[in-house]
């Protein structure tokens, strides 16, 4: 069925109101802006121009600055979830609700963004979604982890009039884990607050739960959906035919978007001397944001966005639980939303404080390239990060394939099955020991590695090998160590991958050493060369050189001769070295 069709009874087919010309704005006129504060009844509220702000977002970017006035929006102040507002004067419409001073105000101003600047964003050519933006840095990942703010960079950080914080609902978020979350979503411009459900669910299920959207209403970004739900909450301008305008300044600023767009019911307008903020409950999935600019967002009703699908289990001794989720596809966020709901769902399965051991495995499936699979295992007596630690993972591997520089960000799925034990495992590697500081090509040689568990207790791993003839008049060295270690060795000695395609990245994703096993590895000295994600180790100089012109491809000279890897009944941490001098024959 022609979601268009479907949808013809859904919409309000509204034509602009008359525009009040931003030229004849003076101070001390008078006006009315709407919005929801309880419910879905839009109620007017008044305000009075203090004066134009000209060219406050730029050159031809101005502002109205305004005063709300009554004895609503005085004891409420300006609300977070009030951008979008429209707001008219005779009749005829200025703009849109978007700035204010921030928290402490103690008056009620405000910025109106004028509409023409508005409704030019839903005349923008529809993009193919370029996604320019990179995912984050290592430092940002290691905030998010730790719960500080992310380093961003705030066009607004000077002071005066700043967006309107946006409330971000989320329910199925434990209190602790809101609590973590907090600087991270206010760096981003979000007020976290907690969600509520009126009975509807942030599906995409069609008209018979929605309401028309109109000037006033409430509208809402749905980041992630399902067990987990996190969604941002505005107002709307503008409504013509299915096309709709909102927020009156950038959500994230990402330009063109791909966001699922959804109806909401205001609960609650809770007010507070810090900042004011709307409590919502999700309604249905009706359509799609499809501009995220300076001025506004917009968006078209009856077309939906893709998403990404994470379905999970946990299995604790109380038995198995599945959850699933739908993130949305956004430029730089797409990851850590999806480390966020992953987080948030194994949370509040995980009734358990913070001691014990996560097992957990992990599938992404990638449209036009293999899958990435791994495994881990994450164990504590007092872990703070037990929780993160399948979450972060898989964040940080959806974002190595999210930047892709080769084309948009493919079409991925996860799945993910965790499992909890009450009882931690932890180890350490202690040492390694051969049996001969020398030995000749051809020999049998034995390595034992000593491992130490937390709380007492050690426990040894035999290996054993024959020499290569290539090992002859070599030094050799031997590391017992963990998975995260063997992979920075790895770039370390091999150089960092330069993949040429999206099936190279992912197979070079796919490569990594997992946890849950010790690894022992001997590296020598010898020409080799990275070439594209291919490690090839030990080449004959001359050819080595000869097509080593390449950019993709990068010499080296040393290299990873052996390795072997045993599981283990929990986590391995630690580093041991020793060394076999390899006789000449």
């Amino acid at each position: 069925m022609n979601h268009f069709i479907l949808f013809s009874a859904f919409l309000s087919v509204v034509s602009l109101p008359p525009v009040y010309p931003i030229d004849r704005i003076q101070a001390g006129q008078k006006g009315e802006c709407r919005t929801v504060f309880e419910g879905d009844l839009i109620e007017p509220f008044e305000f009075v121009v203090k004066g134009l702000m000209e060219d406050y977002l730029g050159p031809g970017r101005d502002l109205v600055l305004i005063r709300l006035v009554g004895e609503k929006p005085e004891f409420t102040g300006v609300v977070s979830g009030m951008s979008g507002s429209p707001c008219t004067i005779e009749g005829k419409l200025v703009g849109a609700l978007g700035y204010a001073f921030s928290s402490f105000a103690k008056e009620p101003i405000a910025g109106i963004t004028p509409i023409a600047d508005m409704v030019a964003v839903t005349k923008l050519p529809q993009e193919d979604r370029p996604w320019r933006l990179p995912p984050g840095t290592t430092s940002q990942w290691e905030a998010f982890e730790e719960g500080s703010a992310p380093v961003m960079e705030d066009p607004f950080s000077q002071g005066g009039l700043t967006p309107i914080a946006t409330p971000l609902s989320m329910t199925g978020v434990t209190p602790a884990l809101r609590k973590h979350f907090e600087k991270w979503f206010r760096a981003m411009g979000f007020e976290p607050v907690a969600g509520a459900s009126s009975g509807g669910s942030a599906t995409r299920s069609g008209p018979k739960r929605a309401r028309p959207f109109e000037p006033g209403s409430a509208i809402t970004a749905v980041m992630v959906s399902g067990d987990v739900n996190m969604m941002a909450t505005g107002t709307v301008t503008t409504v013509e035919g299915d096309v709709v305008t909102a927020f009156g300044h950038p959500f994230m600023g990402t330009g063109a978007s791909s966001i699922p767009m959804g109806t909401a019911t205001i609960l609650n307008t809770m007010v507070s001397m810090n900042r004011s903020f709307k409590m919502a409950a999700g309604g249905e999935v009706v359509g799609e944001l499809t501009q995220d600019r300076l001025p506004a967002i917009a968006g078209v009703v009856g077309r939906f966005a893709k998403t990404i699908s994470v379905k999970g289990s946990v299995k604790t001794p109380a038995g198995k639980d599945t959850f699933q989720l739908q993130v949305a596809r956004d430029l730089g966020r797409s990851p850590y939303l999806v480390a966020m709901g992953i987080a948030s769902a194994i949370s509040g399965r995980l009734d358990v404080g913070k001691r014990g051991l996560l097992r957990y495995d992990a599938v992404i499936h990638v449209k036009g390239a293999d899958s990435i699979r791994w495994s881990d295992v994450v164990s504590g007596e007092k872990s703070d990060s037990m929780v993160f630690a399948p979450a972060v993972q898989t964040g940080r591997a959806v974002a190595t394939i999210w930047q892709t520089p080769f084309h948009s960000p493919p079409d991925i799925s996860i799945e993910l099955d965790v499992r909890y034990e009450t009882t931690p495992h932890e180890e350490v590697v202690e040492s390694i020991f051969i049996d001969r500081p020398q030995a000749s090509p051809g020999e049998r040689v034995e390595l034992a590695v000593r491992l130490k568990k937390a709380g007492g207790g050690t426990s040894l791993e035999r290996f054993s090998m024959t020499v290569p003839v290539s090992w002859a008049g070599k030094r050799v060295d031997f590391a017992a160590t963990d998975a995260d270690m063997i992979n920075r060795m790895s770039l370390g000695v091999g150089g960092a991958p330069q993949p040429e395609s999206l099936e190279q990245l992912v197979r070079w994703v796919d490569g990594l050493r997992v946890g849950g096993y010790l690894y022992v590895v001997a590296l020598r000295h010898g020409v080799g060369m990275r070439s594209e994600v291919d490690v090839l180790p030990f080449l004959p100089p001359s050819a080595a050189m000869l097509i080593s012109r390449d950019a993709t491809r990068e010499l080296n000279y040393q290299g990873m001769a052996w390795e072997k890897r045993v599981a283990r009944p929990g986590t391995v941490a630690g580093l041991a070295t020793t060394s076999l001098q390899v006789l000449r024959y």
